[in-house]
């Protein structure tokens, strides 16, 4: 239980942190708003919550680790089916924190507190 506790935590700071990358690249709150559901589909198909990535055409299974989704899934597939243990899905996990600290990198580097983000466009 502790395991899927970690793996919910990174899953969310990564949400966070990819979040707050599209409110810092993005003009308008509207254009972070559609590219974030439209982005969060995408990832999230791809890596696998719509379907298992095995049921996929290969070139799809071949995309699918570059997605953050994909390894957050995998680790949650593994200690709910598998009964892995935190170990055993560590690998999945830094991962998935690297997706994080790769979008806060992003956000850190764009973001300017001057910029106006109200309106539409």
């Amino acid at each position: 239980m502790l395991a899927i506790a970690i793996i919910v935590v990174v899953f969310t700071a990564m949400l966070v942190c990819f979040g707050v990358m599209l409110v810092a690249l993005c003009r308008t709150m509207d254009q972070a708003n559609t590219i974030g559901m439209l982005g969060g589909m995408v990832m999230a198909g791809l890596g696998g919550a719509l379907a298992p990535v095995s049921s996929f055409p290969g070139w799809v299974q071949s995309v699918a680790p570059f997605t953050p989704a994909y390894w957050v899934l995998d680790a949650l597939r593994r200690l709910t089916l598998e009964h892995a243990t935190l170990a055993d899905v560590a690998p999945a996990t830094g991962i998935a924190l690297a997706f994080a600290a790769g979008f806060a990198l992003i956000a850190a580097l764009c973001f300017r507190s001057s910029a106006v983000k109200i309106g539409t466009t």
